[in-house]
């Protein structure tokens, strides 16, 4: 007969309830062992065995400690001093490099080869006046490259040939290359009118771009603006001392003024109120600490050196101008950054070198 779970009665019932609350040998030992070790601690702790001697106390000597400066949290070992990297942005595109220059020659010249050739009696009526003067026109370009010709394999320049460099920026080839303005361009008269008799309509001569060296850059006059007009220009002032004397405009930190508030007040007292200038932001754009040399005692605290903070700003129209400045300037240049290290020294250009643009 096979005994069912029902069959198990109130004493089944009991034993089952027994096995789910039931704990292993294993795990009842490890408690209890634990239970007693904690009331044998207590018991140590609050009755010492007499019979066991204290181990002896360790006494240092204080001499023998290393000698530490103690600083505290609000004190201040460097003066805090804000200054202005003033730029004139670039006023013209980048100069071109050589390499660029000798690949667009490259390219013009492999486009003449690969193009099929002008067939002038196709455009031009045998004879006609227009044929003549497309004929006229061709003999005065006679050292233009003609890849048709006897020699048109010589595509290539040889070494020191610079017919690759465009000192004109392209001028006499948009003269040659447009419709309005070659034929002109040869008289005398080339920046009068013409009547086109084409279309009827008066028509100027294009105009020969201006030159990109001006005259501040011959002279190298280092204090104007209107010189390196594709390169930023950067404002550095001289003091009247004999080390590290051209540095950025620069001053401490009065009472309660941001760094922002006292570069607008050192360029106004060194440089005037002439410059129409625009600060990029509050944040500075980097900074650089130093330490006084030995034997310089700072007049206003016990200060060991100076963190330097420097605010980005533009010029916008306006000149740097000394006469009336409260900071002991007596000089002052717009300079690129090559001339910057060549000027205030490597140790300074370092330390504001990631803080200039390269071109």
């Amino acid at each position: 007969m096979t005994v069912g779970r029902n069959s198990l009665g109130p004493l089944g019932l009991l034993a089952r309830s027994w096995q789910r609350n039931a704990v292993c040998f294993d795990c009842e030992a490890s408690t209890l062992s634990h239970s007693l070790r904690r009331f044998s601690s207590a018991a140590a702790v609050s009755e010492p065995d007499p019979s066991v001697s204290a181990p002896p106390s360790l006494e240092i000597d204080p001499a023998i400690l290393p000698v530490t400066h103690a600083v505290s949290a609000n004190a201040q070992t460097h003066r805090i001093a804000s200054a202005v990297v003033l730029s004139r942005p670039p006023l013209l595109t980048r100069d071109v490099p050589d390499f660029e220059n000798a690949f667009y020659f490259y390219q013009r010249r492999l486009n003449d080869r690969l193009a099929l050739p002008f067939t002038p009696s196709f455009y031009y009526k045998k004879g006609s006046l227009a044929a003549a003067e497309f004929k006229a026109k061709k003999l005065r370009n006679t050292d233009k490259y003609n890849p048709y010709a006897k020699d048109g394999w010589k595509d290539e320049l040889l070494v020191g040939d610079e017919r690759w460099k465009q000192d004109d920026f392209g001028y006499q080839r948009l003269l040659e290359t447009t419709v309005t303005g070659e034929d002109a361009a040869d008289s005398e008269e080339g920046h009068e009118a013409f009547d086109d008799e084409v279309s009827g309509e008066v028509k100027k001569v294009l105009e020969k771009p201006l030159s990109r060296t001006t005259e501040a850059d011959l002279k190298n006059d280092t204090r104007s603006l209107n010189r390196k007009l594709s390169r930023t220009l950067y404002l550095l002032v001289k003091r009247t001392r004999s080390e590290n004397a051209w540095k950025f405009p620069q001053t401490d930190i009065i009472d309660t003024e941001n760094l922002q508030d006292a570069a607008r007040r050192v360029l106004d007292a060194s440089c005037g109120v002439n410059m129409n200038t625009w600060f990029v932001g509050n944040v500075p754009i980097g900074h650089y600490a130093y330490e006084y040399p030995a034997g310089y005692k700072d007049k206003e605290g016990d200060f060991i050196g100076k963190k330097v903070f420097f605010m980005k700003a533009r010029i916008m129209a306006g000149q740097a101008n000394l006469t009336k400045n409260t900071q002991d300037l007596e000089d002052f240049k717009w300079l690129t950054k090559e001339e910057i290290d060549e000027q205030c020294g490597r140790t300074y250009f370092n330390n504001v070198k990631h803080m200039l643009v390269n071109q």
